[in-house]
This record gives C-alpha cells, structure tokens and sequence, in this order.
C-alpha cells in the first residue's frame, strides 16, 4: 500500500458512509436502537480509530494522519447535523 493522504481520506471515509447509509436509508437504526440516532455514527468513528492504530503499526504515517483527518471531520458533520449542544 502506497503511504499516501489521500489512500487515509478514502479509507477513513468508508466506514461513515456507510453509517450514514445504514441510518438514513433503513430502518436498522430505529430497530436496534430507537433513542440513540447517532449509534452508527460513533461505531463507524471506533472502526476509524482501530483502523487508524492497524495502519500507524504498520508505519504507514501518512495514511493514518488521513483516517484521523476523515475521522475528525465526520465528528464536526454529525456535531453540526444533530444540533448537539457542548
């Protein structure tokens, strides 16, 4: 694997697009967890972290500082789509 940024952003990308997928186009979310909307969200930011570690191990710096970049803006669109207040 070529130790590239932007290899990081599509692979850090993958796992919030497919929660966003889960929660807005089925109904898996409101099944498993009706009073918790954002549930995919923070798992698909745990699979980023893992990734991110997987990849930091294999010395591939500058992919993982593009998972950690995808993670971290992912977090901002969930914190400003959900009107959390801090």
């Amino acid at each position: 694997m070529k130790n590239s940024i932007l290899i990081g952003l599509l692979l850090g990308f993958v796992a919030p697009l497919l929660s966003f997928l889960l929660t807005y186009y089925t109904t898996l979310q409101q099944s498993l967890a009706p009073n918790k909307p954002i549930v995919f969200f923070v798992v698909a930011g745990a699979i980023n972290l893992i990734l991110m570690r997987i990849v930091y191990k294999k010395g591939l710096d500058n992919v993982g500082k593009g998972i950690m970049l995808m993670t971290f803006l992912g977090l901002l669109a969930v914190l400003y789509t959900q009107k959390f207040t801090i």
